[in-house]
């Protein structure tokens, strides 16, 4: 009996060693979305959103990651929200040649802000809760580039 326990402690240690986060994707709730556009709307009443709202679900280890198609001819502005239970939202956008271009942190559970890219493609976009776990959501609304925005380097 003791000569079969030590192969299956042998199987079972590793991932006993390690802890692995799974978060079930949770719908979000019914008044995100309108509040996601209602906060770009007020940013800028020109600006077109790109698609559709963005949903995820994060935590104190995990992320909600999108890819999301920008261009260097454009301004966008990135609103978002966490839902219930989540205190604040902090969001990244990493280029396609992998620099991150923009890190935001919010003491609440509402970020807006405006990102000008510097270059063309598929951008990663990510929203961490900083703790607590909960649905995030987050909308990328185009407008054109303004005279005041620095061109892009290339």
């Amino acid at each position: 009996m003791r000569t079969a326990f030590l192969p299956l402690l042998a199987l079972l240690a590793p991932s006993a060693c390690h802890s692995h986060e799974v978060l079930v994707q949770i719908p979000p709730p019914a008044w995100m979305d309108g509040k996601i556009d209602e906060q770009a709307r007020v940013a800028d009443p020109k600006g077109v959103r790109a698609g559709e709202i963005l949903h995820g679900t994060a935590s104190a280890r995990t992320s909600a990651t999108w890819v999301v198609p920008l261009d260097s001819a454009h301004c966008y502005w990135l609103s978002g929200l966490g839902g219930d239970g989540v205190a604040r939202i902090a969001i990244y956008v990493t280029s396609p040649s992998g620099k991150r271009g923009l890190t935001l942190h919010s003491p609440t559970a509402s970020v807006l802000t405006q990102y000008c890219p510097a270059e063309d493609g598929a951008f990663t976009v990510e929203a961490k809760t900083g703790g607590a776990a909960g649905v995030v959501g987050a909308g990328v609304y185009a407008v054109a580039r303004a005279a005041s925005a620095p061109p892009p380097a290339k």
